[in-house]
């Protein structure tokens, strides 16, 4: 019995999914100087604690405290953290 084979469109062209080629993209040819290998965390002095701290003490209209966080961008974890570490009796920040 003889084998048959499928027809090709030529138009298509070979190894396509449906008719259609697959999209090549290049490489870029250099990464961007203004680009780090690593994203850092950011670190905060200890005068910047206490900076911040002190702020939101005083922040006393409502919505106060979340302008603080959002402007220095900043999670309410670490306030509690920061709080707690300035505690009396407790290492310093």
């Amino acid at each position: 019995m003889p084998m048959l084979h499928p027809q090709t469109d030529a138009a298509s062209g070979a190894g396509t999914d449906g008719g259609r080629r697959p999209t090549v993209v290049p490489a870029p040819l250099a990464a961007s100087p203004e680009l780090t290998n690593r994203p850092r965390r950011r670190t905060f002095t200890a005068q910047d604690k206490l900076r911040i701290l002190a702020e939101t003490d005083r922040a006393a209209e409502t919505g106060g405290i979340a302008a603080i966080l959002r402007r220095e961008g900043l999670y309410s974890s670490n306030l509690t953290d920061w709080r707690r570490a300035r505690m009396p009796g407790r290492s310093a920040a």
